[in-house]
C-alpha cells in the first residue's frame, strides 16, 4: 500500500446493505452489530438498511485488508462499520465527509470549524506507514477540559486488518472522547483523544494533527492494541506520523442543528458570566442570543445571606 495521499478528490459511492458473516465476541471483535443493537430493531425502527451514499478518500485508498484471514472489499468495510453504529446513525442513508485533510489541508483549525456542533462522527486516520484506524464518537465534538461521550463510542482498525474495540462492560473507565485546544499544557492535553486517561490515550492526535499515539492495554476500549504501523526508525511503537485525517458525520435535521447552536450560545453566555466578561454578555444580549436578565449577578451579598440565615 502506498504511503502518499491520493491527489484526486473523493467520489460518492452507493452500496447496498450487507450483513457481516463473522462471529461476535466481547470487547475486541470483528466488526458486526452487538446484541443490544440487534434488540433495538423494534417496530419503531426500520428493519432493513437503505442503500448508503458515502465518500472517503482514505477508505478508497485501501487496496487490501483482511477480516478473520479473509480478504474483504472497500464496500464490505463500509458495511461492517455501518453495522457497528448505534441505530440512530446506522439507519442514515448518507454519510457526509465533513473534514478531509486531503481536501481541506491538515489543519486543526479547519477540523474544529467544520466538525464542532455537527453531532456524532467517525474519525478515520491513515499514518505514514499506511495503517488505517480511528473511532466512532457518540457525541458531537466540543472543546472541554474533561472527557465526555457514551459507551456507544468505539475504536477500530480498517487496514491491514478489520477489527472493532468496544468499551469493556466491566470497566469503570468512561473516558470515551476528549478535545481541547485551549488547555494549560502543563496539566491538560491540547488535541484530540479517545480512551485511556489524560496524556495517555488509546488514540490521540496532537494539537497540529501531525503526530499521534495509539497506546495499548488501556481499559476504556477493551484493552485495545497498538493500531498504527511501526518501523525501526520510530522511538516508540505506539507513536505515528499522520498522513491523512477524515471525519464522516451523519447529517442532522435543521431543527437538530438549531438546537445545538442554541445550546452552544447558552453555554457561551454562562461562561461569559462566570468570567465576569460584561462586554461579551452585552454583545450576546445585543444579538438576542441571551436575555437581559442573564447579565445580572445571581450571587447574594453578605447582607442578604445574613438576613436569610436570621430568618
Amino acid at each position: 500500500m502506498g504511503n502518499s495521499a491520493p491527489t484526486q478528490t473523493s467520489t460518492h459511492n452507493t452500496i447496498p446493505s450487507q450483513e457481516p458473516t463473522t462471529s461476535h465476541s466481547q470487547s475486541t471483535t470483528s466488526i458486526k452489530p452487538t446484541q443490544q443493537e440487534e434488540e433495538s430493531l423494534n417496530s419503531n425502527v426500520p428493519t432493513t438498511l437503505a442503500p448508503l451514499e458515502w465518500s472517503s478518500n482514505i477508505i478508497q485508498s485501501i487496496t487490501a485488508t483482511k477480516q478473520d484471514d479473509q480478504d474483504i472489499s472497500q464496500e464490505q468495510i463500509i458495511s461492517a462499520l455501518r453495522q457497528a453504529l448505534p441505530p440512530t446513525e446506522k439507519f442514515h442513508s448518507q454519510w457526509l465527509l465533513l473534514y478531509s485533510s486531503i481536501r481541506d489541508g491538515l489543519s486543526v483549525a479547519t477540523f474544529q470549524t467544520k466538525v464542532i456542533n455537527r453531532g456524532p462522527f467517525l474519525i478515520i486516520i491513515r499514518d505514514k506507514l499506511g495503517h488505517i484506524f480511528g473511532g466512532f464518537c457518540s457525541q458531537g465534538l466540543k472543546k472541554s477540559n474533561q472527557f465526555y461521550g457514551t459507551s456507544d463510542s468505539f475504536l477500530f482498525s480498517l487496514s491491514p486488518t478489520l477489527k472493532l474495540y468496544r468499551p469493556s462492560s466491566n470497566s469503570k473507565n468512561v473516558n470515551f472522547m476528549y478535545f481541547n485546544m485551549e488547555a494549560d499544557a502543563d496539566k491538560l492535553y491540547n488535541g484530540f483523544g479517545m480512551g485511556g486517561q489524560m496524556n495517555f490515550f488509546s488514540l490521540s492526535l496532537d494539537e497540529h494533527f501531525a503526530h499521534g499515539t495509539t497506546r495499548p492495554g488501556l481499559a476504556t476500549y477493551g484493552f485495545s492494541p497498538i493500531l498504527c504501523g511501526y518501523d525501526e526508525n520510530q522511538l516508540n511503537e505506539y507513536e505515528f506520523v499522520t498522513d491523512a485525517v477524515e471525519v464522516i458525520s451523519f447529517p442532522l435535521t435543521e431543527s437538530q442543528q438549531l438546537d445545538l447552536l442554541y445550546k452552544q450560545a447558552q453555554k457561551n453566555a454562562r461562561n461569559a458570566l462566570q468570567g465576569d466578561a460584561a462586554e461579551d454578555v452585552f454583545i450576546m444580549q445585543t444579538l438576542g442570543k441571551v436575555s437581559e436578565n442573564m447579565g445580572k449577578k445571581q450571587n447574594k451579598t453578605d447582607d442578604e445571606l445574613l438576613k436569610t440565615k436570621d430568618a
